[in-house]
């Protein structure tokens, strides 16, 4: 019996074959329909975006940076003229101190003077008493041989010139005994006025009792009090001032470092190509992960780079399908940079192995590093 193929059984043997390449067909249609919606599913979509020096984004980086430039310029001046206002008022205090001091010991002169015209004042007192007893014992002889000399002129005993000089050394006497009396009320005056200036400096012008050179101390150091209280309160508000400055100037670096890393820094000297990742689309964005760029985004898939770097710092753009929502940029290095015109591209997560290899190629480079 023969095996060959009669003229009959030829077109089943097409068919079967049609089939069969039909059914492969279908299979690899399934497997690349189904290769392909899982790499929908587990790609993360990410927008593109080309920065350059004229970008409107970079733009207003430059805005802000030169706002913070100006603002620390200000800020800076502003605490270097702090630091000048409290080393004057510094000094102003410890000048001013002194001359407190000085002043308070102002009245010692005053004490020191009137102590001496206090002693002076009672000799005076007791040589003009001493003074006004022996003129009036002279006046008392003078007056008795006057009217001696008075009988003895009526009597033709003595020269009229004799009485008549004799009545002038009485009347000279009694001259200088009211010249001892004025002398005398003049010192008690003067010894009035010390004993109430030493009772007032006793008092330390209390009990009513003050001189006026007293008052005028005194108001020069309620004036000096004054103004050190007012200094040393300035000195006070300048420095809490300058904490509050220091405080803000830290700010200030903090923001300007935060803006140095964002890629619109970077891009205000030359182009750069970045991709803003939504928050949805950010679990296999890592560094070295590869980037596809696809028809609609979907078909006919190719490698064209991968990530650098996933960057800090939040951001609110528009998504791969033009919703505003936040994220934050990755940078990349692509193979073609018309790429990054494209509306959307796909990040696909590296495999654990891959991973593994990267992070221990990582860890070498830090090493040698």
């Amino acid at each position: 019996m023969s095996n060959a193929a009669t003229p009959n059984d030829r077109p089943t043997i097409k068919s079967r074959i049609f089939s069969l390449a039909t059914l492969c067909g279908v299979v690899a249609a399934i497997a690349y329909v189904g290769d392909g919606v899982y790499r929908v599913a587990t790609d993360e979509f990410v927008a593109p975006c080309a920065l350059s020096p004229d970008s409107d984004l970079v733009i207003q980086a430059k805005l802000s940076m030169a706002t913070l430039t100006a603002e620390r310029f200000k800020v800076t001046t502003r605490r270097e003229e702090i630091d000048v206002i409290v080393e004057a008022s510094d000094k102003a205090i410890a000048e001013l101190e002194e001359l407190k001091t000085s002043a308070a010991r102002g009245l010692e002169f005053t004490a020191a003077l009137t102590t001496k015209q206090a002693s002076a004042g009672t000799s005076d007192l007791q040589a003009l008493s001493t003074q006004r007893k022996d003129l009036g014992a002279m006046i008392a002889a003078q007056e008795a041989f006057v009217v001696q000399i008075k009988k003895d002129l009526d009597a033709g005993l003595a020269a009229k010139a004799d009485y008549a000089r004799e009545k002038q050394t009485l009347s000279q006497m009694k001259l200088a005994l009211i010249e001892n009396d004025r002398s005398r009320y003049v010192t008690e005056v003067t010894m009035s006025q010390v004993n109430l200036t030493q009772q007032a400096l006793r008092s330390g012008g209390g009990a009513h009792i003050a001189t006026p050179e007293m008052l005028m101390l005194q108001d020069q150091l309620v004036r000096i009090s004054t103004e050190i209280l007012k200094l040393k309160a300035e000195r006070r508000s300048a420095i809490a001032e300058k904490v509050h400055l220091d405080e803000e100037l830290k700010m200030i670096e903090e923001l300007t470092g935060q803006l140095k890393e964002r890629p619109t820094f970077t891009a205000a000297s030359q182009n750069l190509t970045v991709a803003f990742v939504p928050y949805t689309q950010m679990d296999g964005v890592e560094s070295g992960a590869p980037i596809y760029d696809c028809i609609w985004g979907l078909f006919h898939c190719k490698a064209v780079g991968q990530v650098t770097k996933l960057l800090p710092g939040e951001v609110i753009l528009p998504d791969p399908w033009g919703t505003p929502t936040r994220g934050q940029y990755a940078t990349m290095s692509l193979s073609d940079p018309h790429v990054a015109k494209s509306k959307t591209l796909r990040v696909r997560p590296q495999s654990a192995a891959v991973a593994l290899a990267n992070k221990k190629s990582e860890d070498r480079l830090a090493r040698l590093k």
